[in-house]
């Protein structure tokens, strides 16, 4: 039943929330977008409803537009504000074009849905057309996202069970790598590359006598090589770049290169032919081994790097919280503080001193356990790729838009050219319309250009979302054999942004713009109500 919200006139008051989302920053930005778009369906669907119902009357009073979210956790900015407007009874009514714009999954929106009811509130999906103010709208509403998450589920687990498959079947999952090349008369089994055999076989000696993944990295460099390039499956090519510490440490730990295939924990035997002799990779991997035993016991040193400089954020007033210290007598302390409180004082945000030490040591042990557990990882995989594919998608059809506006100017130059010649139409009348369509072409043209640096970017970006899994599921190793200064290029390669409140870290991963990893705050950085000192 709809809540009763009675005016002087004796009509009952529907305040209507229009809750718009859109999952890329991209298709916020388009002019006339699909924001634009679903706000306007839903403004006329509620000048409809209000013109039509004589005992009801229908309210536009917040617009609540979620720009570059995904929909697969309710950790969003305007969701939550249209939560507490739900609350606080400025609106009684969530309108939105499709059920997936307000949540991708079931649990997050049977949870909204029970809100709602406990708050009076009804739910309205343009597309779906579920009215939850009905028995059967509530039923139907419930089995289409009960189904639509079956499916979801059934095609990650077909997926799974594929890759696994061809991992016990010694095939290769995955894209190029040094020291092969695809073959396609033999797909998972890559022929080793003669030349890129010789610098793999250069980076695992030279690990032996340098002992450094940098240091590898350095001479290798030197001697001009490059990492793997090749030209994708679209036309596209990829040039070699300069190896770093972190693709020194992916090459001389893959099992690939003896011959192994590496999936979910497990190692399978492989069908395609090993670069590395067996007594060259456990010598590596000795020294590996003593490295990162030794890196982990490095003593402190009295001046602190600042492992999380530039990402933390304060929880309660989302200000940058920046690096501080403070000398005590034989010893100095470091902390993240909050600069609104720095600049503005106590009555604008009351979070206190963080200690930056424990909270920097969560944070790094939270990578690690998330690079620990596989299922996650491809959770996280799963979720960028989407987010990243549904990104070029939108830019293709931009794209794709542009190209048939261009093809009807086109037609509509050569009927006036026809014209004339024809002498249909006066020549001045022609020729400022002819100016007027050659003026939108050039701007249509200068947008695909744009756009398509845009779009290049954004498949490149599809692309590395692959290595995102090898990097943080080596994130351990890595950090411990590294120094402070690149321990912290480490995490700013890996962390988006850190939302910190005494209770909890939000923790946002590059690649995963899906979803922000929680872990509740350490109780040596939580100190009381305030969260500091």
């Amino acid at each position: 039943m709809i809540p009763k919200y009675n005016t002087a006139k004796g009509v009952d008051v529907i305040k209507c929330g229009l809750y718009a989302r859109v999952s890329t920053d991209l298709q916020a930005e388009v002019k006339n977008g699909s924001l634009d778009t679903q706000i306007d369906l839903l403004q006329k669907y509620t000048e409809v409803k209000d013109s039509t119902s004589p005992e009801e009357e229908w309210k536009a009073v917040a617009i609540y537009r979620e720009e570059g979210r995904s929909g697969k956790n309710v950790d969003r900015p305007e969701y939550q504000r249209m939560v507490r407007d739900i609350e606080n009874g400025k609106i009684n009514a969530v309108l939105c074009t499709r059920i997936d714009r307000v949540s991708r999954s079931i649990i997050d929106f049977l949870h909204f849905h029970e809100f709602l009811k406990e708050n009076e509130a009804i739910f309205i999906s343009l597309n779906e057309n579920w009215d939850t103010s009905t028995p059967m709208g509530r039923f139907a509403l419930t089995i289409s996202l009960a189904m639509a998450e079956l499916e979801r589920e059934k095609t990650s687990e077909r997926t799974k069970e594929k890759l696994q498959w061809r991992a016990e079947k010694g095939l290769r999952n995955g894209g190029q790598i040094l020291g092969y090349d695809n073959d396609p008369d033999n797909k998972g089994v890559p022929k080793p590359n003669e030349a890129e055999r010789e610098l793999v076989l250069l980076i695992f000696q030279t690990y032996v006598k340098e002992k450094s993944f940098r240091a590898t990295a350095q001479v290798v460099n030197e001697k001009g090589y490059r990492t793997k390039s090749y030209v994708s499956r679209r036309g596209n090519v990829r040039p070699g770049k300069k190896f770093n510490n972190t693709s020194i440490m992916r090459i001389l730990q893959n099992q690939f290169f003896i011959g192994k295939i590496g999936y979910n924990g497990e190692v399978y035997e492989g069908q395609h032919e090993p670069l590395i002799p067996m007594e060259l990779w456990d010598q590596v991997q000795a020294i590996i081994k003593t490295k990162r035993a030794t890196g982990s016991k490095s003593r402190k040193q009295n001046l602190h790097t600042f492992l999380l400089q530039g990402l933390v954020k304060c929880g309660w007033c989302s200000s940058f919280m920046t690096p501080t210290y403070t000398n005590r007598p034989k010893k100095r302390y470091f902390y993240y503080q909050c600069t609104c409180k720095i600049h503005r004082g106590d009555k604008e945000c009351k979070m206190k001193y963080v200690p930056a030490e424990p909270l920097e040591q969560v944070v790094v042990d939270r990578l690690i356990q998330l690079g620990e557990d596989q299922n996650r990882v491809e959770d996280l995989v799963a979720g960028a790729t989407t987010d990243n594919s549904e990104r070029v998608e939108t830019l293709t059809q931009t794209q794709e838009n542009h190209q048939r506006n261009l093809k009807s100017i086109d037609k509509k130059l050569d009927a006036l050219v026809e014209s004339i010649a024809g002498r249909k139409i006066g020549i001045k009348t022609i020729g400022q319309k002819i100016i007027d369509l050659e003026e939108q072409k050039s701007q249509i043209e200068q947008e695909m250009m744009d756009n398509e640096a845009t779009l290049a970017e954004a498949k490149q970006k599809v692309v590395s979302v692959a290595h995102f899994r090898q990097k943080l599921t080596t994130f351990g190793e890595l950090f411990n054999e590294s120094t402070p200064e690149e321990r912290k290029d480490l995490l700013q390669m890996h962390i988006n942004q850190l939302i910190y409140t005494p209770d909890e870290i939000q923790l946002a991963l590059f690649y995963s713009s899906s979803k922000a990893d929680k872990t509740n705050s350490p109780a040596n950085v939580n100190f009381g109500s305030g969260g500091g000192i």
